[in-house]
């Protein structure tokens, strides 16, 4: 598995995080593992090799987690992306919205 980025957010407890991933040439796997190192959401929509790829991260527990951004495709062109983090909320914050 070749992982073009890896970022970590710490995030405690009950907070939560928006990460957007936009595709600008090349067709991206985003994973999100837990402070554990377990696999929690794996996201690729059915944008291809442009659009965004969206992930909301809800922390089960405190601790930094990992967001890997992979190819599709190992043997795909390389193409350019930008991870962004457009949203990271406190444990209040998450509850507001979801309630």
């Amino acid at each position: 598995m070749n992982i073009l980025l890896a970022l970590t957010l710490l995030l405690q407890r009950g907070a939560s995080a928006e990460v957007v991933v936009h595709q600008r040439g090349t067709d991206v796997v985003v994973e999100v593992r837990d402070p554990r190192g377990a696999l929690i959401d794996s996201v690729d929509g059915p944008t291809g090799n442009t659009g965004d790829e969206h992930v909301e991260i809800i922390a089960s527990e405190t601790g930094n987690y990992s967001i890997d951004v992979r190819p599709f495709d190992e043997k795909q062109p390389p193409g350019l992306y930008e991870i962004e983090v457009k949203t990271k909320r406190t444990a209040a914050e998450t509850r507001a919205v979801r309630d």
